[in-house]
């Protein structure tokens, strides 16, 4: 059994800083962590003071970020009051759940107008319609549509429609129905036709709402576009295993899910997510570790919990293991107990309050009195006016708050990324930083699918014999493949992707393109294999104490102890002459990653264009490999700073995803 001792404890926690805050309320509680966490990051800024002057008094002498600190709780419902406070205080959070992306409001809207559209009458969905952002119906007007579909049992949806020869609604509220109607009518047409993610996001773009969302910096938002883009991988795997695409079949899949209590699993990256105080249950936060965990709500009946006994309990006679002696349930939450202890390497805090709305003032979590720590005094604070110590902490500029921004920059960065700020920051906003779902293009399909097909081909050459053997002790290297060109065609229709095509005719069309370039690709290599050594390799470097990362989609091994880097294209072809500077960018980055990857080898580099089977190679030299070392410095510190403000124009604007949700367009 575990027994718990401030010994283990400082054991446990790397300097061994412990300290126990106990307030008179919850909400002292909340606010006495966040302060003092901000004490805690403050005293950053003193650490080369602390360096020069080693006999200062500071008590935390390590510099920190936010992701140094990790608020832990028992329970998921204990995390609210923490969210709040420290979305008032400006802090970056994170609120790390493991479950619970069906229950987001952005996600239930979704469902309820998937849900409408496969079945106007239901009321239900449509009232959360009604409720939704992107409708501006007064509260008065709600009411009274209720009113008459209860009135003359109508469903919602009928109400709508005689919403004016009933009478006493605004005339915005009737603008806005009629609104909502249009593009009930509209997005019906299209879900007999286009499958459910081409459904949902004309839902989204046409209706303001992914604009909406876009158009405020808040984290609420910038967590609904978390959520909206885990959602659609969801879509993207139903599509992937379903003939039927059909928005009726993705919501009966969907309420199987949910009935056999499915709550959607939340996919959280922890290592290349922005700088933010992660706010968890103790449960989640196993295996990892922060410099300075808080355990909250330390007081009876919240940590330790109460058992909840088992609905239909297992007879002790009936059970073939040897029962434990003793509290099962207390001793395992003494566990829990430990392990949030030892998710600290340089303090733990801990924290209680008296009162959390009952009548009866708590008792102190048993846990501290295991480890004999009292009530003090001198952390009841009183607050009067709530949060405003934190207003120093907001950087506003112009008017817009960009603390959130920099807290969500990229902590790696790629061509892609270069190439996208460069074109326009507030495209690298959406793009990199929000992270906004885009509408699909055929073209990107197709790319993928010949990307796919050429990686699953490739792993039957890597996996081939490297020499034929002709007799018990001679063998052959073998030079030509051993896989038809039948057998090449048949990985192209399993990794077909037949989305954003216009029609049926448009597919076909690219599907037989695809074909010919295959065919063209086969003959080429046929008779002379090459000696694939990895595919999809990715990497990342330093430059500068910036991180550099990039997939390299074919390494062969080559003749004179060399390594080719291809790249494949599927876009139009250039002359050798009509490569830039500029074209090179992307090959020249892998080539700075060759170089540590593959040290004492020779390098060459090589776009691949797929179309006419044509290949470009070059290799960059010293000076072009500074210059463009120069160049990623110097946009990655204006990524930095940036106020990823527009620079439309007309052409720029024409081809970007965001057109439609960006106020600065140009079409």
């Amino acid at each position: 059994m575990i027994t718990l001792s401030k010994k283990l404890i400082s054991q446990k926690s790397g300097q061994g800083i412990i300290e126990h805050l106990h307030f008179k309320t919850q909400e002292q509680e909340v606010q006495g962590v966040i302060e003092k966490i901000l004490k805690i990051k403050n005293l950053n800024k003193q650490y080369e003071i602390k360096k020069a002057h080693p006999t200062s008094n500071l008590q935390y002498s390590t510099p920190t970020s936010w992701s140094d600190f990790a608020i832990l709780v028992r329970a998921n419902s204990q995390a609210e009051f923490f969210c709040q406070a420290l979305e008032q205080a400006g802090i970056p959070y994170q609120f790390v759940a493991s479950y619970g992306l069906y229950s987001k409001p952005i996600i239930l809207d979704i469902i309820a107008y998937l849900k409408l559209l496969d079945n106007y009458h239901e009321s239900l969905a449509l009232y959360r319609i009604l409720n939704c952002p992107i409708l501006k119906i007064e509260t008065k007007d709600l009411i009274n549509l209720n009113y008459w579909a209860r009135r003359k049992n109508w469903s919602l949806f009928e109400t709508l429609n005689k919403a004016v020869i009933l009478g006493g609604f605004s005339s915005e509220t009737i603008d806005q129905l009629n609104k909502l109607l249009g593009f009930i009518q509209k997005h019906s047409q299209l879900a007999r036709e286009k499958t459910v993610g081409k459904v949902i996001f004309a839902f989204l773009e046409e209706t303001g709402y992914l604009k909406l969302l876009t158009h405020s910096e808040s984290k609420n938002n910038n967590d609904s576009i978390n959520y909206l883009n885990q959602f659609f991988k969801k879509i993207e795997e139903f599509e992937k295993n379903n003939i039927d695409k059909s928005i009726k079949n993705f919501k009966e899949e969907l309420e199987l899910i949910l009935e056999a209590g499915d709550e959607g699993s939340l996919q959280i990256n922890l290592n290349e997510g922005p700088e933010t105080v992660k706010i968890m249950t103790i449960h989640g936060a196993k295996g990892l570790e922060f410099k300075y965990v808080f355990i909250v709500n330390l007081v009876d009946r919240r940590f330790p919990t109460i058992e909840r006994k088992e609905n239909i309990e297992l007879p002790d006679a009936l059970v073939k293991e040897i029962i434990p002696e003793g509290d099962i349930h207390l001793q395992e939450e003494r566990r829990l107990f430990y392990v949030a202890i030892t998710r600290a390497k340089e303090g733990v805090f801990f924290t209680s309050a008296e009162n959390y709305g009952g009548q009866k003032s708590k008792k102190l979590s048993r846990f501290l009195n295991e480890i004999t720590f009292q009530k003090t005094k001198n952390n009841q604070q009183s607050i009067t006016n709530k949060f405003n110590v934190f207003e120093k902490y907001r950087t506003v500029k112009n008017g817009i708050d960009h603390s959130l921004l920099v807290n969500y920059l990229p902590k790696q960065f790629s061509f892609t990324q270069f190439k996208v700020f460069e074109t326009c920051p507030l495209q690298y906003k959406f793009a990199h930083i929000l992270h906004v779902p885009t509408k699909g293009r055929f073209t990107f399909s197709f790319g993928k699918t010949l990307h796919n097909t050429l990686y699953n081909f490739f792993q039957r050459i890597i996996n081939q014999p490297a020499a034929e053997q002709i007799s018990l002790f001679q063998s052959l290297p073998v030079k030509k493949l051993n896989y038809e060109l039948s057998e090449l065609l048949q990985i192209y229709e399993e990794n077909w992707i037949n989305d954003w095509y216009e029609d049926k005719k448009h597919q076909e069309e690219y599907k037989k393109k695809g074909r010919e370039i295959l065919e063209k690709f086969y003959d080429s290599i046929k008779d002379n294999p090459p000696k694939v050594k990895y595919l999809e390799l990715g990497f990342n470097f330093k430059l500068n104490n910036f991180l550099i990362k990039g997939v390299m989609d074919r390494v062969d091994e080559i003749e004179n102890n060399g390594i080719e880097i291809i790249d494949y294209k599927t876009g139009q072809s250039k002359d050798e002459e009509k490569i830039t500077a500029e074209n090179k960018e992307q090959l020249l980055i892998y080539q700075m990653a060759g170089q540590e990857i593959f040290k004492g080898k020779t390098l060459k580099l090589t776009f691949h264009y797929l179309n006419d089977n044509k290949k470009i190679s070059f290799l960059g030299s010293e000076k072009e490999l500074n210059l463009l070392k120069e160049k990623i410095i110097k946009i990655i510190k204006e990524i930095k700073k940036s106020n990823f403000l527009p620079t439309p124009n007309q052409f720029k604007c024409k081809f970007c995803d965001f057109k439609e949700i960006c106020e600065a367009a140009k079409i």
